[in-house]
């Protein structure tokens, strides 16, 4: 009898999760995929963000769909991949846009070869192309390639020469680079910002349509588009590279190929120090000593500052809104909480590091705390998405299976959660179960630990692959290939209740 009982208790509860999954999920695609993380998803929106172009990368297949606004299929295009043949991956997405008429191209940069690909879908004529563009040999010419923007409708890599610390801008054709912009010289006052080209390719660029994560806002270095300017952001650690923590602003005009330097120094016993740029504010983490951390919200426009918040190790936090936890793999499952403020500071102190998403029209969250990569990570970079919106509003990109803390690379992380509004960065005490981010890990940990009836009949495990994440009116979509049911899904989570 109680094995009985126990049977039919194990099988409402997956009814329950059957129909909890159901009632979120918003779209199928029935494509068959290759069980592997290497498959990459990249989702582009047309300019009324009425119809979205899906493309699905199965090393040498791209399968093209394009869907409505309600995520069914209005048509769909394949092609084979004949320049490379079966490749791992594409690279980085650097750009991605609507171009009319049922075409949607993006472009790829290969970090190993140095070159750019274009893909195009065009469903009027039912076609994906493959184009090999140029190869641009950025490491003969001593400079860093740092990413790709997008300036009235031009697309240039910005690239930096580490040894005379100029930066370029070269502009990106359909067949080759064709044009060189070259910004001021910087002072020599700041040479020591890049000591080695190692200091200057640990960054990342920032995707605001994309849930970006702990571990890549953790880089000291990143690369932003900013109300048409372009900011790189350096983040120095007193401990490391003498004098004060300082944070270094070089914001690159287009219109006047001038690069303005600002910088800002933390309290003089700062140690730790990080930084992550949103809707034109600078959210500037700081840690002194073992002590403190102190976050100050600053207007780039005016550098003021509007708002400050710290945190003692004698007291507990007043403006979290989830506990303090250490997690490994930031999929927030198997949360181990601290006890006590000062054992969370001690850990944190050298690698703090700071990540804001919004949750809502007036709302963002805030992760504050350290990211480090475990022994063993490697890494893989797949998906993408542009900065500040598609269609040449910006034009970086960012992975979107990295920032949803996929693939191979393992880190560890520690932190908590406090939300502010948007404008005024006043704190705003909210269950933080509600958010969109909350309700995807509760939604990934339930599918990952419910088993389901495979195809041999067999119960077996979903592991989620192909991994998508995207912004749409305040609302996180994620896509996901169901390994057992052979079919790529889509979910959409809302914020509140």
């Amino acid at each position: 009898m109680k094995t009985l009982f126990q049977y039919f208790a194990v099988c409402f509860w997956v009814l329950q999760t059957i129909q909890a999954v159901a009632q979120q999920q918003v779209g199928v695609i029935n494509q068959k995929l290759r069980k592997t993380e290497a498959t990459q998803v990249f989702m582009i929106a047309d300019s009324t963000q009425t119809n979205f172009s899906m493309l699905l990368h199965d090393r040498d297949s791209l399968y093209a769909y394009l869907l409505d606004r309600q995520y069914k299929t209005i048509k769909k295009a394949s092609a084979k991949n004949t320049i490379y043949g079966s490749i791992k991956t594409l690279g980085e997405l650097v750009v991605a846009q609507y171009e009319g008429n049922g075409v949607y191209s993006m472009l790829f940069y290969q970090s190993s070869e140095e070159e750019f690909i274009w893909i195009t879908a065009n469903y009027t004529k039912r076609t994906v192309s493959y184009t090999s563009t140029f190869r641009y040999h950025y490491n003969k010419l001593k400079q860093t390639y740092l990413g790709v923007v997008t300036y009235q409708n031009s697309h240039y890599a910005i690239t930096l020469n580490y040894d005379k610390t100029n930066f370029y801008a070269h502009r990106l054709s359909r067949t080759d680079s064709t044009k060189i912009i070259t910004f001021q010289p910087l002072e020599k006052a700041y040479y020591n910002v890049f000591q080695s080209k190692k200091v200057v390719e640990d960054r990342v660029k920032v995707d605001y349509t994309l849930p970006n994560n702990l571990f890549l806002a953790s880089k000291k270095n990143k690369l932003y588009m900013v109300a048409d300017k372009v900011y790189f952001t350096a983040d120095r650690n007193s401990k490391y590279y003498g004098g004060l923590s300082t944070h270094y602003d070089f914001i690159l005009d287009f219109a006047t190929l001038k690069v303005e330097e600002k910088e800002i120094h933390l309290n003089i016993l700062a140690q730790g120090i990080n930084s992550f740029i949103y809707d034109k504010k600078l959210y500037l983490l700081g840690a002194i000593r073992k002590e403190e951390l102190e976050i100050n919200i600053i207007d780039l426009q005016n550098r003021q500052l509007l708002k400050k918040y710290s945190l003692s190790s004698k007291e507990p936090i007043s403006f979290a809104n989830s506990p303090m936890v250490d997690d490994y793999s930031e999929a927030g499952t198997d949360l181990e909480e601290y006890k006590n403020t000062k054992k969370f500071l001690n850990d944190v102190l050298n690698d703090v590091a700071i990540v804001v998403n919004r949750t809502n029209d007036n709302q963002i969250e805030l992760k504050i705390g350290y990211c480090r990569e475990s022994s063993g990570g490697g890494g893989y970079y797949g998906g993408g998405g542009t900065i500040g919106g598609y269609n040449g509003v910006g034009g970086m990109a960012m992975p979107t299976y990295y920032s949803f803390g996929g693939g191979n690379c393992k880190y560890s992380c520690a932190y908590f959660k406090t939300h502010l509004d948007l404008n005024t960065g006043e704190y705003i005490k909210r269950d933080n179960s509600t958010t969109v981010f909350s309700k995807y890990n509760a939604f990934k940990t339930n599918m990952e630990n419910t088993k389901v009836y495979g195809s041999n009949g067999a119960m077996v495990k979903i592991k989620p692959t192909a991994i998508l994440g995207y912004f749409i009116d305040n609302k996180l979509l994620y896509g996901y290939y169901d390994n057992v049911n052979e079919v790529y899904k889509l979910v959409e989570f809302t914020d509140g209740q």
